[in-house]
């Protein structure tokens, strides 16, 4: 029988969440040489689709003295080879709130077949700063320097946390957040937070691709009349040009739209360009 291809410096383990009631595949990857210093944490969502893409670009960054070394957590279910159950739960985890249209248009795609949730990103929040940090804690020498990493309804997590939970994570590398769920509910956020502070201390790189509704005519028809829909680079210019017009002291900002990225090449561009800028504004 082969054996299983093992990505370097990583391993896996299960972490039962009492807030979700959940059991959650949590993915670390080690520095090929772990400094003395206690390391940064990145978090990175949807685990099961891109944790071996963060794996294999981070230690080349680091490498190159691009960024530190960090200890990479990326958060995952223990479905195995069971896409739809893992895509079924990605959307409720990641969602603010419950979009009718995009459930049941989700739901109806033979991916899902399914009736779907949203609305349980309260929780998630909860369960990466209540419980999954306290686990990190204990088992590695890190420091409270933590990042966000999110893609598509990570993209949207990524813009909740950070207008709803400002201070847990210092960095964000968000891409292509999904802003047409609940619109203008990102837009919200952003309203009802600057209503409510004067500064916002974060370093952020916000990303979409400039072909995101460009789609293979093989494609699932209904989830192309989704896609179809959801302007994303038009949302995410939107957001930076909201971002920086209110002068927040703090605040470090990037908006990139990769122009011949689409939906399903963005998370690989993302990672890289993100994670550069971030970790590079502390110099």
């Amino acid at each position: 029988m082969a054996n299983p291809v093992v990505l370097q410096g990583t391993e896996t383990h299960v972490v039962h969440s009492a807030i979700m009631d959940l059991d959650l595949e949590i993915c670390i990857q080690t520095p090929t040489v772990v400094p003395s210093e206690p390391l940064p944490v990145i978090y990175q969502t949807d685990a099961n689709l891109f944790f071996g893409t963060a794996a294999n670009v981070i230690p080349f960054l680091a490498m190159g003295g691009e960024i530190p070394p960090v200890l990479t957590v990326g958060i995952g279910y223990p479905v195995g080879a069971d896409l739809t159950n893992f895509l079924r739960r990605r959307i409720y985890d990641l969602s603010p709130t419950s979009d009718e249209w995009y459930l049941k248009m989700l739901g109806s795609s033979p991916l899902f077949a399914a009736e779907l949730k949203g609305g349980g990103a309260p929780q998630f929040f909860r369960f990466m700063s209540e419980e999954l940090w306290p686990w990190i804690t204990k088992r590695y020498k890190v420091s409270g320097d933590r990042t966000y990493v999110g893609d598509s309804m990570g993209g949207l997590f990524g813009l909740y946390t950070l207008l709803n939970h400002h201070g847990f994570f210092k960095r964000y590398v968000i891409g292509s957040p999904e802003m047409d769920w609940g619109h203008p509910l990102c837009f919200n956020y952003e309203a009802k937070y600057t209503a409510e502070h004067k500064d916002l201390d974060a370093i952020v790189f916000l990303s979409a691709g400039g072909a995101e509704r460009v789609l293979s005519p093989t494609y699932d028809p209904t989830l192309s009349t989704v896609f179809a829909k959801a302007d994303r680079a038009g949302h995410t210019v939107r957001m930076g040009e909201l971002l920086r017009s209110r002068n927040y002291p703090s605040l470090k900002l990037k908006t990139k739209i990769f122009e011949e990225e689409t939906l399903f090449t963005m998370p690989s561009a993302m990672v890289g360009h993100g994670l550069r800028y971030v970790f590079q504004q502390n110099a």
